[in-house]
């Protein structure tokens, strides 16, 4: 090759560093009003541009943590759609809970139990909507995972969350509002719904 000119391998390399901006694309959070701050400081890598952190604290991004049911592997990301999606600990109470905040509010919420291990076929985890079923009204459809429940040992401490916590997330895929340690209260989740929409 000529002076002063790379080689294809020292190219590829240079661009590879200039390329790797998984902070910069992945981490991104911010406070405003559209987020309910829990009061913890934001991941603070050396190099922020180029090092991911997950995190689930409210005004990041939701991390993926993969989750296993009965067909399969699934992502939590796979698990948030075009409404308010409330993420919680089978068993702590939250799926109730986010019926009468969907209820109150008037705001469509689908919560999600997820497991941390195997639980009895006879009460599997919530998968759906979080209000009764309303005839007639699209939003308020309550249902079971109808194909199983979701498990993984390690989702909870991942978000941030104890054994009662939840973790509410935005249409965008933001972390709006988290309690870590719960418990289930449809107060709770009405004031952050009402906080992240401007209502108060």
């Amino acid at each position: 090759m000529m002076e002063g000119r790379l080689s294809m391998r020292e190219a590829i390399e240079r661009q590879a560093g200039r390329r790797s901006c998984e902070g910069l694309v992945l981490g991104f959070g911010y406070d405003s009003r559209a987020v309910v701050s829990d009061g913890t400081a934001p991941p603070a890598p050396a190099d922020p541009y180029r090092t991911y952190v997950p995190t689930a604290r409210p005004g990041h991004r939701a991390p993926h943590v993969w989750l296993h049911g009965p067909d399969g592997r699934v992502s939590t990301l796979d698990l948030l759609g075009p409404r308010f999606t409330l993420l919680a600990p089978a068993g702590a109470g939250w799926p109730g809970q986010a019926a009468e905040a969907a209820r109150r509010t008037g705001v469509p919420l689908t919560a999600v139990e997820i497991a941390a291990e195997e639980i009895s076929a006879e009460d599997p985890p919530t998968l759906g909507e979080s209000s009764p079923h309303i005839p007639g009204d699209p939003f308020t459809v309550a249902g079971r995972c109808p194909s199983g429940p979701l498990l993984s040992p390690t989702w909870a401490k991942e978000y941030g969350l104890g054994p009662e916590g939840a973790v509410l997330i935005r249409p965008d895929g933001h972390v709006a509002w988290r309690s870590p340690d719960g418990p289930a209260s449809a107060l709770a989740l009405t004031k952050a719904v009402d906080r992240v929409l401007s209502r108060r």
